[in-house]
């Protein structure tokens, strides 16, 4: 049998002027151990009835209604089962009902003697998310209607602050000591009579062959039967309501007070213990709330400690590469878990700099409906702006947070019209703040900066969007700030790994380039090295040889002397360029005339006819270039030399020359031969590159002529840059070099 109605509510019903209390646990139990102990203190028979919610809670003072079972018959005891609780005759009376009852949100303790009366009726409060009693809401009405309405048990929790109680990782919900009750407590006899009649009738609903023993109970204590109380309370006509108090005062014993002290019964149980009592509760309330207090300031701390740890987890774990996070990834995890910690409508965290104009919107956290949408506008993507926020600027001239607890009236963001405010200079309207807090819907606004030793790396943003402005609270602002400092190390390190991962492929590519330098140096040296050993060794062995191949011999040993010394040579351009100390002499320069000086000393060096024909598409009429001579005809000489090395005899070379724009002029080196792959077009400027590799080449050189072309061009002001559709298909040089007509022009100036 399930009883859904509330003996509270049917209470209050048939008192209305009853007003219910709220009490905690703690106290009730104080208050219960108190009126036990009165009755295993007197010498009289009382009827005790007592209503535990659950089993467990009943286990837990089973050992002290043993012992009141000794002083008395009238013993009955209701609770929902959880184990081995059932109906039961044996020490005393056990009821057990559903778990799903009434009863089963209800404290109950009757107590009533012939000198002494007392109950204790309560009902668990069911508190809202934020905090509002629901009970007290609809509680009025359930009482009038005699309905308790359903509590959830995950429900039970303290009247924390907002933030605390939504808290889905808060342990206090659990805690016994911190779960609230309320109803009524007294002394009134009458009032404890009302109360044990209507527990009586639910014992003997639960338990109908106990009927003649309640029905002596309601004559040995003088309780009215529920008909005859009922009949009076709700009576259709108004003198038989009137009649009501009459006749509970006919069929209830006088209060104590006005009786006169028994001689079986001790002068302080006839005595009215109201006043220590009250101030015993009071007492008790205090000490709840200092332990509740004690419960928030752990909480959130605890609440901080875990966002925290969850972050600095997520760093640790790293990204699925197994490598450590990526600052949008940090960034991502870290505006979901704030957001949905502090319960923030918007919450955005982006990357910003001191003198940055404005900040693309990358990360962001929206409150969401039970369906999974949001009724706020998404800032993704959005161009939030920086130089015209006085906020933004405010938090970089204090380094600290700004708050802002309504827009719609904060000088910063609506401005002072002259006179409103004595004291206060006119402040204008910021137009674009303005809007962009309508246009996202931002009540209250909060802005923490991301700083790591003075360097601001970023902002957190909190937005509340309700009608109503919102106030953080100091454990909040101090959780952000925790998590902002947290984001900062985060930032750093990630950018230190960056760095890293930068400076460890500079080191690759050091380490090719000595790999390089070793086999590059060690074939051009010891090639010519070894045909002038042989040369010589032959002169000096062998003094009757022909003068013919005598001189054969002295060519090529002058010949790999020579090559020996452009090898050291080309080591000590770049080096000079490389490290600034080239003097530099421009000079206006006729362009023909440097590829002509170019060209001849390539046909110099190869005299052998094997090269591929060179065709010269250079306009007389192009303007001087102003340009250090040597080191031009040395870049024209490189790359010409280049594309002779990798292009046949058939194939052809061609130089031009052009105008890009009115300060530049752009000059070309193509070939016909061997062609770049297209991820190479950047290498091939590096120091000791060769395309074939630096231990299987079939052309000489040391790799470096391409790397000084790129320093001379550089140093003058230019560009070099390569293109090639691919292996086989040629190859372009271009380079750069200033018009000495607008350097001069500018000189005048």
């Amino acid at each position: 049998m399930i009883i859904p109605t509330s003996v509270l509510a049917d209470l209050l019903q048939v008192l209305p002027q009853l007003r219910p209390q709220m009490y905690f646990k703690s106290s009730l139990i104080a208050l219960s151990h108190a009126m036990e102990d009165q009755v295993l203190a007197s010498l009289d028979q009382h009827l005790v009835i007592a209503s535990f919610q659950r089993e467990r809670f009943y286990r837990q003072e089973a050992h002290r209604y043993r012992r009141i079972a000794e002083r008395t018959e009238q013993l009955y005891v209701l609770a929902a089962p959880e184990t081995d609780f059932s109906n039961s005759s044996e020490a005393y009376e056990t009821v057990a009902f559903e778990p799903t009852d009434g009863l089963s949100q209800e404290w109950h303790l009757v107590v009533i003697g012939q000198n002494y009366a007392t109950c204790l009726v309560c009902r668990e409060r069911n508190l809202t998310e934020d905090g509002r009693s629901r009970q007290g809401v609809r509680g009025k009405t359930a009482a009038r209607k005699g309905i308790a309405p359903a509590i959830s048990p995950s429900r039970r929790t303290s009247d924390l602050p907002r933030t605390a109680s939504r808290l889905r990782m808060s342990s206090f919900e659990g805690i016994d000591p911190a779960r609230r009750f309320e109803g009524i407590w007294t002394f009134d006899r009458q009032v404890s009579c009302i109360v044990a009649e209507l527990l009586l009738n639910r014992i003997s609903q639960y338990r109908p062959e106990l009927a003649q023993k309640l029905a002596q109970a309601r004559n040995i204590y003088g309780i009215p039967s529920r008909g005859e109380f009922l009949e009076t309370s709700f009576g259709k006509t108004d003198r038989e309501a009137a009649n009501r108090q009459n006749f509970l005062v006919q069929n209830s014993v006088q209060p104590q007070a006005a009786k006169e002290p028994s001689a079986q019964t001790p002068e302080s149980l006839t005595d009215n213990p109201d006043p220590f009592v009250q101030c015993l509760v009071t007492y008790l309330q205090a000490g709840q709330y200092k332990l509740l207090k004690a419960y928030r300031s752990i909480s959130a701390q605890e609440r901080k400690e875990r966002l925290v740890n969850s972050i600095t987890a997520a760093i640790r774990r790293g990204s699925h590469t197994g490598q450590p996070l990526h600052p949008d990834e940090i960034l991502s995890i870290a505006v979901q878990e704030l957001g949905q910690a502090l319960f923030a409508c918007r919450c955005l965290i982006y990357r910003a700099g001191e003198i940055d104009t404005s900040a693309t919107i990358n990360h962001e956290f929206l409150k969401v409906t039970d369906n999974g949408n949001s009724r706020l506008a998404s800032a993704l993507g959005q161009n939030w702006p920086l130089q015209e926020n006085p906020l933004f600027q405010e938090v970089v001239q204090n380094r600290e947070r700004v708050y802002v607890a309504d827009t719609h009236i904060d000088p910063r963001i609506v401005g002072v019209s002259a006179g409103i405010s004595v004291g206060v200079s006119e402040l204008p309207s910021n137009r674009p703040l303005q809007t962009l807090a309508s246009r996202f819907a931002i009540q209250s606004w909060l802005m923490m900066p991301v700083l790591y030793q003075d360097r601001l790396l970023g902002i957190v943003e909190l937005h509340h969007c309700g009608a109503t402005p919102y106030e953080w609270q100091d454990d909040e602002l101090e959780l952000v700030e925790a998590i902002s400092i947290q984001i900062a190390g985060a930032l750093i390190q990630a950018e230190a790994y960056a760095n890293l991962e930068d400076l460890n492929q500079q080191l690759e590519a050091l380490d090719r380039t000595r790999s390089n330098l070793v086999a590059i140096t060690g074939h051009e040296l010891r090639t010519p090295l070894s045909t002038i050993q042989v040369c010589l060794e032959s002169l000096a062995s062998e003094p009757d040889m022909p003068p013919e191949m005598r001189q054969v011999m002295l060519s090529t040993a002058l010949t790999d002397a020579e090559r020996m010394r452009k090898l050291v040579q080309d080591f000590l351009t770049l080096s000079r360029l490389e490290s600034g100390r080239v003097q530099w002499h421009p000079e206006p320069l006729a362009l023909p005339e440097c590829i002509d000086l170019a060209l001849s000393s390539i046909r110099a060096r190869n005299s052998d006819g094997q090269l591929p024909k060179i065709i010269t598409k250079v306009s007389d009429s192009l303007p001087l270039v102003r340009a250090d001579g040597e080191w031009l005809v040395e870049v024209l000489a490189k790359l010409l030399d280049n594309a002779c090395k990798f292009t046949t005899p058939q194939g052809k070379i061609t130089i031009l020359a052009e105008c890009n724009d009115s300060s530049m002029l752009e000059v070309t080196v193509a070939d016909t031969g061997r062609g770049i792959e297209p991820n190479r077009l950047e290498a091939v400027f590096d120091r000791f590159y060769q395309e074939e590799g630096a231990l299987r080449r079939t052309t000489g050189g040391t790799g470096l002529g391409l790397a000084i072309c790129r320093q001379v061009v550089t140093g003058w002001g230019g560009e070099i840059w390569a293109e090639s559709a691919g292996k086989d298909q040629g190859s372009q040089f271009h380079f750069t070099v200033p018009i000495a007509a607008r350097q001069s022009a500018v000189s005048s100036l």
